[in-house]
């Protein structure tokens, strides 16, 4: 037998973010989303590297959309471009050297999208869409809808 082994127990404390918001959709395309994400950084930093950005659905689907390096106590942005599904949501976590936390915030989305139909104008239908809405949006019917007539070319 040798001396007693001894080892020096730390005790990890891991941390979500304690805020993030979206700026909203910026990006009139769709089913693309793109903006900003603001971060206030978790209650206890310490370790926290950085912070990922998820698309996700639900809990087992998720894309990594990009991370963030930590700053301390200082809130940080992520500028983010994506395609976007109905349904989805933004999901930002603390990352560790080890690995990502599972939980963090939850952000709805909500993409914006501007009207282009041909005989409707942005101000008919308020410029608002998503990808769960686009089969209500208003559509020119042949009946009520005139396309101009080219004129006569001269001989």
């Amino acid at each position: 037998r040798g001396p007693p082994l001894r080892t020096k127990l730390v005790d990890i404390v891991r941390s979500r973010p304690v805020h993030a918001n979206f700026s909203g959709d910026e990006d009139p395309v769709e089913l693309q989303i793109e903006g900003r994400v603001m971060i206030t950084p978790a209650q206890n930093p310490t370790n926290v590297i950085a912070y990922s950005i998820y698309l996700a659905k639900d809990s087992q689907e998720r894309t990594l959309l990009g991370r963030v390096a930590a700053s301390g106590s200082k809130a940080v942005t992520f500028k983010l471009h994506a395609a976007y599904k109905a349904g989805q949501h933004l999901l930002v976590v603390s990352s560790y050297s080890d690995l990502d936390m599972k939980e963090g915030v939850v952000i709805p989305v909500e993409d914006f999208v501007e009207a282009y139909n041909e005989g409707y104008s942005w101000y008919d239908w308020g410029g608002y869409g998503g990808g769960s809405n686009t089969g209500s949006r208003p559509r020119p019917s042949p009946a009520n809808h005139s396309r101009p007539v080219p004129a006569p070319r001269a001989r």
